[in-house]
């Protein structure tokens, strides 16, 4: 298996620190980086009885925007149909929603942003 490249390492690093942030919210992760034709999936989490679908995104600089200005309405349409894709295959039929952490770590320090209403 190849060496991770730089971009997945930071985008791992990245998952890390959100995964760190909503466990200690009292979310359970329950799938990481789930991929489909139709998209992929950062974190699935289980909080107060709904699924949680999280994009995350990381950014180690402002030049090309925010982490949070980096998430498109092309970017939420793919999340939606991958979340579709992971609700029937696991037949999860519970209520779910879609969330956003992210993560600015400049050289002025870090920033995370945990959007809880998408």
């Amino acid at each position: 298996m190849p060496p991770f490249s730089h971009r997945q390492r930071t985008g791992r690093a990245g998952e890390r620190l959100a995964r760190e942030h909503l466990e200690a919210k009292g979310y359970r992760v329950i799938a990481e980086n789930f991929t489909c034709r139709e998209g992929e999936l950062d974190l699935v989490c289980l909080h107060r009885r709904e699924l949680v679908f999280v994009e995350v995104k990381y950014r180690q600089s402002n030049r090309f925007g925010t982490a949070l200005e980096s998430i498109t309405h092309a970017k939420l349409r793919r999340l939606q149909a991958a979340a579709a894709v992971f609700r029937q295959r696991n037949r999860i039929h519970r209520s779910y929603r879609f969330e956003v952490v992210a993560i600015d770590a400049t050289e002025v320090g870090v920033r995370l942003e945990h959007l809880t209403e998408l």
